[in-house]
């Protein structure tokens, strides 16, 4: 029996060997098979040349250098007749099959590439559901291999022909279209008409922009299908503005805008560890050194969560800053962010990771608690570990983990990773692009956080209820909803702010303390639970429900599809209230607060 199954493995090692072995060829013979191509062009020249002046001398005609050189490049279009050359001289003889030779394989290659852009072309034409990345820098390259390693159809517009990226995603499978993704030509080429979403991470702000406006204008009475576009801001307060348009916009829209951040994205996944526990005996003690983009979105997201969770009474987080201009820094972020002032308490320190006193440790051990995490937030990476090195020596403790910002996990990642030096194992090192362009994260934006959060609290009322899964068919985890309801949850967030306005309220970014625990008055809840009800009456109906009086999931036939006034169930109407109140809770867990657009209203 053994030998049975050791064959075959044998032969998937043996093809596996060959495969590679083919692949090392190819990669040589593409950096060498130009060159090569040259060299043999002129050895065929010239071997041409010589065949011509050795005949011309043996017949004792008159032949010159030019004449010659004339009739070798006429070999490569085969336009020589050797009908009157005999006998014909060995140089001539190579050169009379080498040079149409090399003609042949050189126009065979510029056929190979035109048919190439063609049958892309032909493939875009029919490409439908797929995704589009404009912009092909390192996130728009890490994003590229994310996706194709679940086959998913991608188009990659670059405005710059000889970037380095390009080949690589082409051998990947994607299609890419050299142009302007700010031109909507190039956009419609792309078909982001029949895509399922649009990830724009060109390298400024404004481009960005300028791309999303283009996308949004073509998308204008596109009602078969919604477009997502996901977009990479990196200026925050531009980001919040951008969320807080795109969460009060009135109308529902084919279009959605997603907006991510590397450094907001980075500052959840490091922050997962340190608020993994519900209870603490005592707050958590983050120390962040460095105040850049990381750093100042490490301390407001924490100051966030912090503030989101329940039973804190008066503690507050603690957080302890090393930065050459952390006093002046961190006024300017109080200013920007006054519940940092409410659910933290800060500790300065005003000097460099190199100077006497951060060797004397003086930030760790004049507050308590201890320090429980840590984060190294520089941009050079090489400073960063430095600093992390240093730290090691001075906590002495193998519990508290020290995160290094790193642009990607290699280099100095991979040799930590590869070192077994026991001393370094708490250092570790955290590669802020190749763990936030994923496509898992990008699927988790601002809208998908409110759809989940709706979906959770459905949840918690079923089982509340004393329902299950057999009893309520969408009482499942979110990944495993189907795209309808996924689509119908996110359809309620994007109406949160049609629902606020009808009360004559907006929102903001979260900034204050306490805003999450906004309360509505009586009849504001019933006004909005009244046009929320409206809004999921039109989305079934538009999904091809039908009213009924018993429910059928299959036939698509519901009783609660009447109006609020018009014998609805108080389940329903009680369904409805309850995810109006939670409205504040919801806008706090994607960072935005509520207020009121003129008092009494």
């Amino acid at each position: 029996m053994p030998s049975i199954t050791l064959v075959p493995n044998d032969y998937v090692l043996r093809k596996h060997a060959d495969v590679s072995w083919r692949k090392w060829l190819q990669m040589i013979w593409n950096d060498i098979e130009w060159p090569v191509i040259l060299m043999l062009g002129l050895a065929s020249l010239t071997l041409g040349i010589l065949g011509f002046l050795q005949y011309s001398s043996q017949e004792g005609s008159d032949l010159s250098f030019w004449d010659s050189l004339y009739l070798s490049l006429q070999l490569f279009s085969m336009q020589v007749s050797f009908e009157s050359y005999s006998p014909i001289p060995g140089y001539l003889r190579i050169a009379r099959f080498l040079s149409p030779s090399l003609a042949a394989y050189t126009l065979s290659q510029a056929f190979v590439v035109i048919f190439k852009e063609q049958l892309e072309l032909f493939r875009l034409v029919r490409s439908t559901n797929h995704i589009v990345i404009c912009g092909l820098g390192q996130k728009g390259l890490l994003l590229a291999k994310d996706l194709r390693k679940d086959d998913q159809a991608l188009v990659i517009i670059e405005q710059e022909s000889n970037n380095p990226h390009l080949e690589p995603c082409r051998e990947l499978g994607a299609i890419v279209i050299i142009g302007n993704a700010r031109d909507a030509r190039i956009l419609l080429k792309a078909g982001v008409r029949r895509a399922r979403r649009i990830i724009v991470v060109c390298g400024d702000d404004g481009t960005n922009l300028e791309i999303i406006k283009q996308t949004q204008r073509i998308m204008e009475g596109e009602h078969k299908n919604t477009l997502t576009c996901t977009a990479h801001i990196v200026d925050s307060y531009l980001m919040g503005m951008l969320k807080q348009r795109e969460l009060t916009k009135k109308g529902i829209s084919a279009f959605r805008v997603e907006l991510f951040n590397v450094y907001d994205a980075s500052a959840c996944l490091l922050l997962r560890e340190a608020f993994k526990m519900k209870n603490y005996d005592c707050p958590p003690h983050l120390l962040v050194i460095g105040l850049g983009n990381l750093g100042e979105s490490i301390i407001v997201t924490a100051a966030r969560e912090w503030g989101l969770r329940e039973s804190i009474g008066s503690r507050k987080l603690v957080i302890s800053v090393v930065d050459p201009n952390a006093l002046k820094k961190m006024e300017m972020l109080k200013v920007r962010f006054p519940l940092l002032k409410d659910t933290c308490e800060f500790h300065c320190h005003k000097y460099r990771t190199n100077s006497p006193d951060f060797q004397k440790a003086t930030f760790t051990l004049d507050h308590h608690p201890p320090v429980t995490n840590a984060y190294i937030c520089f941009d050079d990476s090489l400073i960063g570990f430095q600093a992390g090195f240093a730290l090691l020596q001075i906590l002495h403790n193998p519990k508290i983990e020290i995160m290094v910002r790193m642009n990607e996990d290699s280099g100095l990642v991979a040799f930590l990773k590869e070192t077994m030096n026991p001393d370094f194992e708490n250092l570790k090192a955290f590669g802020l692009l190749e763990h936030t362009c994923r496509v898992n994260l990008l699927e988790d934006g601002f809208h998908d956080t409110l759809a989940r959060a709706i979906h959770d609290d459905y949840m918690d009322r079923e089982r509340y209820k004393g329902n299950t899964p057999e009893q309520s068919p969408n009482m499942v985890a979110w990944s495993e909803l189907p795209d309808e309801i996924k689509e119908s949850n996110r359809r309620q967030a994007d109406h949160i702010g049609i629902k606020l306005a009808s009360i004559g309220c907006s929102m903001e970014p979260w900034r204050e303390y306490g805003r999450q625990n906004f309360l509505f008055a009586a009849g504001e809840i019933d006004k909005m639970a009244r046009v929320e009800h409206q809004r999921w009456c039109e989305d079934k109906l538009w999904a091809g429900w039908k009213y009924a009086e018993i429910r059928d999931d299959s036939r698509k036939l519901h009783p609660d599809l009447i109006g609020w006034d018009d014998g609805l169930s108080d389940e329903a109407k009680d369904k409805d209230i309850a995810s109006v109140k939670l409205i504040p809770h919801l806008l706090a867990r994607a960072g935005f607060q509520i207020y009121r657009i003129q008092a009494g209203n």
